[in-house]
């Protein structure tokens, strides 16, 4: 039988024998059945459902369980971590009311958890200043933003504090606030920026240079060179450079011709640390620095350095200065002795002198004894010319001093000049015309002149070579001048020149520093007068002596004399021999040499005079009051025991001023004039002097007086 359930209806067709009730009961049955095992099938489901949301509630409760354990376990954590965390932690509410306090707050700012949750106003404890606590509530109300922001606080004990504060919006509506005090930091940075500051002005205002830099070595480490880091604004002052050309560059790009020794002396101190303190010369820059450097780090060095230019000239200038007040009173010393020696030498050459010229007069002038005798004078001259340059190596020489051309006066001994000098030297000239004239005496300056050619002809030793006269003019200053040899008191200005140069065997520092002593010579015995002569006769007209000289590249002397405000003039051409002259009257001869007074006492009386004499300026006054009106004039030594010449002459003076008187002296007219300045003597006569400048002297003197004494030829 095939059943099928349609819409809860059985198909009645599948029972042809029941009757309708049986089958209504059936199909009640039926329909019962069917719902008993509906809800049995849905009282299961229901049970199953219970028991899984049973299961679903137990599980949730423990769930909750966990969360809740877990929500206090991270609520303690994090209550243990704010507070001991090592940065300032609170939370408060909108009205400004301390919740939490963590113990670093209270470490920093003093005021514990109570003390600032008791108090109405806590922000006024660490703002005394009701305004500035009323803004920092507002700004912490209303900026809950999390940003750091400074706030300088009090805490406790009334301390002042710097502290960064950052404060977070709760959903709740409270505040969280995080804090670091930075106080020490902040004290810290202000006296880093204070040092910082000072350091500044220190590296900007002092006064010495300074700079850094980093070495740079080559593959093996060796140093070639260095870059400039940063200078200060001495450096400029001091060497020029500026910071825009230097900082950054090497300094081989700034200075191209820098010196290697440089580049090694600070190669040691950034690669060894050693400091080193120096002085020298950067020809780069052409200055002398005093510098000390160090390594603040391996591979670095620092310069602090002063410019002593101006120092090392001075010191220079004081070594010069010395050396030449050494050599001059060397000189000096050395002249009195040559001054000295030529004076008593000239008593000795006027005894030969004076005997010879008396005893020619009454010899035939073609007899032996005649030419005998001539020789005799030459000799006796040729020795007063040696006497002459003493006198000039002295600065007492006796000088004619006009204005001259010094053109004229080189061309004037051109042929003496030649003939003087060795046949394998050229001699070539190189005048500068239209010179300023100069005030000197002619005849010294020839002298001059000849000793500076014999001398550079004698550097040449045989060799084949060139001498070279120059003349010229020059600008001097003083430091030119105090370079050169008696130049360190003469007035700055306009000086002419003439220059002597030889291409000779040269002389070395050592030569040149004795070169102008005299009887010092590198040549044979028995010569060194020459160039002491040129430093006497130049230091008697003011002039100064220029000299360059490296063995084996010649010598050049230039002598120096002041440009004179006078045009020049024709040379003095002395006159010739004196016509026969005769006095009368009586002549007092003072000398303390008996040579010389017994060539005096000839000679005036050959010329008709009555002579008295005396032995020294005691013996002269003497008979000078017994003899007074007979004496009509006085031959007066300078240099003489018990009473010196200018004694005798001012104690004479005194008796009879009228009488002239004649001084006679080894040394120079010129010296002897300025001794006797202003008082009045007759004349000067050089000793050793000629009959015939005796004669002319006193000719001159006597006829100057009266004339009553001088009769004709």
């Amino acid at each position: 039988m095939r059943m099928r359930i349609l819409d809860n209806q059985l198909p009645l067709a599948d029972f042809p024998n029941l009757g309708s009730f049986e089958l209504g009961v059936i199909s009640v049955l039926l329909a019962s059945l069917l719902v008993v095992t509906l809800l049995l099938l849905s009282a299961r489901r229901v049970e199953r459902r219970a028991r899984q949301a049973q299961g679903a509630l137990e599980e949730e409760i423990r769930r909750r369980s966990t969360i809740e354990h877990a929500l206090r376990e991270s609520e303690e954590h994090f209550r243990t971590l704010f507070e001991n965390a090592p940065i300032m932690i609170a939370t408060y509410d909108a009205q400004g009311r301390f919740l939490f306090w963590n113990a670093q707050c209270e470490r920093e700012l003093g005021w514990t958890q109570a003390e600032v949750s008791a108090h109405p106003e806590p922000l006024l404890l660490f703002y005394p200043d009701p305004t500035t606590a009323r803004s920092v509530h507002e700004a912490i109300r209303d900026k809950a933003d999390g940003l750091f922001r400074e706030r300088h606080v009090r805490a406790k004990h009334g301390e002042a504090r710097v502290q960064l504060w950052a404060t977070f919006r709760q959903p709740d509506g409270n505040r969280i606030a995080m804090g670091i005090d930075v106080t020490r930091f902040r004290k810290t940075q202000q006296a880093l920026e204070e040092s910082e500051e000072r350091y500044r002005l220190l590296f900007s205002g002092m006064l010495s240079g300074f700079a850094l830099h980093e070495i740079i070595c080559d593959a093996v480490g060796s140093p070639v060179d260095y870059r400039f880091l940063e200078i200060n604004d001495a450096f400029e002052k001091l060497t020029g450079l500026r910071r825009g050309a230097v900082v950054g560059r090497t300094v081989r790009e700034v200075l191209p011709g820098i010196e290697d020794s440089w580049i090694q002396r600070y190669g040691r101190v950034a690669l060894t640390g050693e400091p080193a303190c120096f002085e020298d010369f950067s020809a780069a820059l052409g200055r002398y620095y005093e510098i000390t450097a160090y390594s603040p780090e391996r591979g670095k060095f620092a310069v602090i350095f002063n410019d002593i230019t101006d120092k090392r000239r001075a010191e220079d200038a004081q070594k010069r200065l010395e050396t030449q007040m050494q050599q001059a009173q060397k000189l000096e010393s050395l002249g009195v002795l040559a001054g000295g020696v030529a004076h008593d030498f000239n008593n000795l050459l006027m005894g030969i002198l004076g005997n010879a010229n008396l005893v020619k007069e009454g010899l035939p002038a073609n007899s032996d004894a005649y030419l005998g005798l001539t020789e005799i004078e030459g000799a006796a001259k040729r020795a007063a010319d040696l006497c002459r340059q003493l006198l000039a190596y002295s600065g007492k020489g006796r000088f004619v001093v006009e204005p001259i051309d010094v053109n004229i006066t080189v061309r004037e001994i051109a042929a003496l000049l030649h003939v003087s000098i060795s046949k394998k030297a050229m001699l070539r000239y190189h005048f500068v015309d239209n010179l300023p004239a100069i005030d000197v005496d002619a005849t010294q300056i020839r002298q001059v002149i000849m000793n500076l050619i014999i001398n550079a002809s004698e550097a040449m030793q045989e060799r084949s070579g060139v001498i070279s006269v120059a003349t010229g003019a020059a600008d001097c200053d003083r430091e030119r001048l105090a370079r050169s040899t008696l130049g360190m008191e003469l007035a700055p200005g306009c000086y002419v020149y003439v220059e002597v140069a030889d291409t000779g065997c040269g002389m070395d520092a050592r030569t040149q520093e004795r070169i102008f002593e005299p009887f010092y010579s590198t040549k044979f015995t028995g010569r060194g007068l020459g160039l002491a002569a040129v430093l006497g006769i130049v230091r008697g007209h003011h002039g100064c002596i220029e000299l360059k000289s490296a063995p084996g590249r010649g010598t050049t002397f230039r002598v120096l004399f002041p440009a004179s405000t006078k045009a020049a003039r024709p040379l003095t051409v002395h006159p010739g021999k004196t016509a026969e002259w005769r006095g009368s009257g009586c002549v007092l001869v003072v000398d303390d040499d008996e040579t010389v007074r017994t060539v005096a006492r000839g000679m005036l009386e050959r010329m008709g005079f009555r002579v008295l004499t005396a032995v020294d300026g005691r013996e002269a006054v003497a008979m000078f009051k017994e003899n007074g009106p007979e004496v009509h004039c006085v031959l007066l030594d300078l240099t003489m025991p018990h009473l010196n010449g200018e004694e005798t002459f001012a104690a004479m003076n005194r008796l009879r001023p009228q009488v002239p008187i004649v001084i006679s002296s080894g040394y120079s007219e010129d010296d002897v004039a300025q001794r006797f300045a202003g008082r009045g003597i007759a004349g000067v006569l050089e000793k050793p002097y000629a009959f015939t400048a005796l004669i002319e002297k006193m000719r001159d003197v006597l006829q100057r007086g009266d004339g009553t004494t001088a009769a004709g030829p």
